[in-house]
C-alpha cells in the first residue's frame, strides 16, 4: 500500500507538469500564450565576454602594423517589444572593452542600434531566435602611429541564441552576437574597423 502511494504521488507530479505550465503561459501547441498575440513591450539587460579580433594601422613610416586583443567584457541594455508571435523589434545600447596584448592600449566600442528578431515559439518555454541590427557606433583601436586610433561609423550586428521563459513575465536570454563597428572616420584601420564576437547572457523582462 505505502508503495502503491508513492507511485501515485509522482504519478501526480508528473502529470501536474502540463496544467502548472499551462497556468505559467507556456500550454501546447499554436497560440499557447495569448501574450504573444499582441504588442507586449519588454526590457533587456545582458553582459559577457567580448572577443575583438585584430586591428591594423600605420606607424610613422606608414608601415602597417597588426595589434591583438585580449578578451574584455561587453554589456547592453534594450527597450523593445514582441510584435505578435514571431518578431520582435528593440532599441539598444551597448558598450565593449577589450586590453591589448602586452599593455600597447586598450580597445572600446559604444553603439546605439536598431535590432529585429525572429523566433521560433514552440511548444516548450525555449524559443529559440536569430537576427541583427544596424545603427551608429563610436569606437577607439590602438594605434601604432602617431595618429588618433578613435573612429566613427556605421554599427552592426548579427547574433541567435535562445530565449527561455521563466514565467509570464521574465525570460533568460542566452546568446552570440557578432558586432562591428565599419570606419568612416578615418584611414587609421585600412577600413577593416572594428569587430568582434560576444557571448551574452541577460534577463528580459515584459511590462
Amino acid at each position: 500500500m505505502k508503495k502503491f502511494f508513492c507511485l501515485m504521488v509522482v504519478a501526480f507530479c508528473f502529470a501536474s507538469q502540463p496544467a502548472m505550465a499551462y497556468r505559467d503561459g507556456y500550454g501546447y501547441g499554436y497560440g499557447y500564450d495569448n501574450s504573444y498575440s499582441r504588442f507586449s513591450p519588454y526590457f533587456s539587460i545582458s553582459g559577457g565576454p567580448w572577443f575583438p579580433t585584430h586591428t591594423t594601422s600605420n606607424d610613422a613610416t606608414f608601415t602597417p602594423v597588426e595589434t591583438r586583443y585580449d578578451g574584455g567584457i561587453g554589456v547592453s541594455g534594450a527597450f523593445g517589444a514582441e510584435l505578435g508571435t514571431f518578431f520582435r523589434l528593440e532599441n539598444e545600447l551597448s558598450y565593449r572593452y577589450a586590453p591589448g596584448r602586452n599593455d600597447i592600449g586598450d580597445t572600446w566600442a559604444f553603439a546605439w542600434m536598431l535590432n529585429a528578431w525572429l523566433q521560433a515559439r514552440n511548444q516548450t518555454p525555449v524559443t529559440p531566435y536569430f537576427g541583427g541590427g544596424f545603427g551608429l557606433g563610436r569606437g577607439h583601436v590602438v594605434s601604432a602611429g602617431p595618429w588618433d586610433g578613435d573612429m566613427t561609423g556605421v554599427a552592426y550586428q548579427a547574433g541567435c541564441g535562445l530565449d527561455i521563459r521563466l514565467d509570464r513575465r521574465t525570460s533568460l536570454d542566452i546568446g552570440y552576437r557578432y558586432f562591428g563597428i565599419s570606419d568612416t572616420g578615418n584611414d587609421n584601420t585600412h577600413g577593416d574597423g572594428l569587430a568582434g564576437s560576444t557571448i551574452a547572457a541577460g534577463v528580459r523582462v515584459r511590462f
